[in-house]
């Protein structure tokens, strides 16, 4: 079928959901399934005994006491079974200061609270993990190394500036609105539309992906852009009089963006690494688009080259939009071209997965900020990459990083105050933009409900009641 943009590659998506939250989910126990049978013979086969970080302890802790409360509705004595149970561990749930740092204890606790309440012991054991390295680190800088340590500082600094700006913006009063009032977040415009949706409809985004036009409205801020790969492509480009086929260069990049939003639940508001695409495309030289020759075009649309029946690549060159579409490439009918083709514009979502998630490049996705991650985006040769954060001044006597690394930047960015501000300005934007949505919406629906009562209220038959029944018969 004709398609009218650059790229013309056999799409995976058969309805406006590639992999719908059902089967990311089973994906995603499974990997945690995994990890946690891995972790259990580590324990097992062990010394060395796995242990907690002490942040990673607390966090272990506080989720034990939320099954522990929520299991105890309709069992009064659930408390005291558990306690009999591991009698000795009791006082590691919840809050209040912990001696114990090796993870066994705390399975022990999840194991005797999913027996005594009848519910699955796995389940509890992986909410347990969640928030620790070792369901989130698949692939950590090694142990004891300066890399681990300097991804282990920056990662809770990230995680402590994102906290800040939760609690003093009032994301979480936002983000619940947000989960009750039905719209769509429009990416490319940064505004709200109608839709039977939720306007944050998914329970949580860490290490899923979801296709550009369902992106959640997460507040964020760009830090880096990395290229992935290029590659030429004939196409025709019509518009302002012009009509010409030439072979275009496109190159494919990454824009890494910090942002805001549910991690591993809908209550879990944290940072999030956030992967979306930005696509550049340069004409050779002698092509007679005014101005633009050998330099990237201005496309109106930069993270899509979607070519399913989408709206097209658009072109906005000194006020004229140029449209561009592909021609036929030698081979692209064939099995070995099609694939070809939908690889080079495809990437992989959990690039540090052992079973690595490749989807096509419109597709945004999230991964944690934790020390793997940490290390993975922003431990770049600033000479590699285009940074999209301005360090703006900063403690360099305070700092783990050092120059040319691009995590340099950022936590420069961190003390001098600037990313703070800047993820309080996309807080406010986003929470500007839905007030707007929700204020038409409110106003529309009860336009319709007001109409429809008042409807019923003129109706003659509007008074009468059903005709009763005989309570006997």
């Amino acid at each position: 079928m004709a398609s009218d943009n650059v790229i013309d590659f056999p799409s995976r998506r058969s309805d406006p959901h590639a992999e719908d939250a059902a089967d990311q989910r089973r994906r995603r126990r499974q990997v945690d399934l995994m990890r946690l049978n891995k972790l259990i013979d580590d324990i097992r086969t062990g010394p060395p005994q796995p242990r907690f970080l002490q942040s990673e302890a607390d966090e272990a802790a506080a989720a034990l006491k939320r099954w522990l409360d929520s299991a105890r509705t309709g069992q009064p004595d659930l408390a005291a079974r558990v306690k009999r149970q591991v009698e000795k561990l009791y006082r590691y749930i919840g809050v209040g200061p912990r001696t114990v740092m090796k993870v066994k204890p705390y399975l022990d606790v999840a194991s005797a609270i999913a027996v005594e309440a009848g519910l699955d012991v796995q389940d509890i054991q992986i909410d347990v993990l969640r928030r620790t390295r070792f369901l989130r680190d698949v692939s950590p800088p090694s142990a004891g190394s300066v890399a681990m340590e300097q991804a282990l500082h920056l990662a809770g600094m990230i995680d402590a500036l994102a906290q800040r700006v939760i609690r003093s913006t009032g994301f979480a009063e936002l983000a619940g609105r947000m989960r009750r009032v039905p719209g769509a977040w429009i990416l490319d415009e940064g505004r709200f539309g109608p839709s039977a949706m939720a306007a944050l409809f998914q329970p949580w985004y860490e290490n899923i992906f979801e296709h550009w036009t369902e992106a959640p409205p997460l507040p964020g801020v760009g830090l880096l852009r990395i290229r992935e790969r290029e590659w030429e492509q004939p196409v025709c480009i019509t518009g302002g009089g012009l009509h010409a086929m030439v072979t275009a260069r496109i190159a494919l990049h990454r824009d890494v963006r910090l942002c805001l939003g549910p991690a591993t639940r809908s209550d879990d508001l944290r940072a999030l690494f956030e992967s979306r695409a930005h696509i550049e495309v340069a004409l050779p030289e002698g092509t007679t688009l005014p101005g633009w020759a050998g330099r990237a075009l201005p496309l109106r649309r930069p993270h899509t080259l979607e070519p399913d029946g989408g709206p097209g690549v658009v072109v906005v060159a000194a006020g004229t939009e140029y449209r561009l579409a592909p021609l036929p490439e030698v081979g692209a009918q064939t099995e070995e071209g099609a694939a070809d083709r939908a690889g080079r514009a495809a990437w992989a979502t959990t690039p540090l997965e052992s079973d690595v998630c490749a989807v096509e490049h419109y597709y945004v996705s999230w991964t944690p900020v934790d020390p793997s991650h940490t290390a993975h985006w922003l431990d770049r040769d600033e000479g590699e990459i285009v940074p999209l954060l301005e360090a703006l001044g900063g403690r360099a006597d305070a700092a783990w990083y050092a120059k040319p690394s691009f995590a340099r930047t950022v936590e420069e960015a961190i003390w001098s105050g600037g990313l703070e501000a800047a993820l309080t300005e996309a807080v406010d934007w986003v929470r500007s933009a839905f007030e707007a949505h929700e204020a038409e919406w409110r106003r529309s629906a009860r336009e319709a409900s007001d109409s429809f009562i008042a409807a019923g209220r003129d109706d003659p038959r509007a008074g009468l009641s059903p005709t009763p029944r005989n309570p006997t018969s």
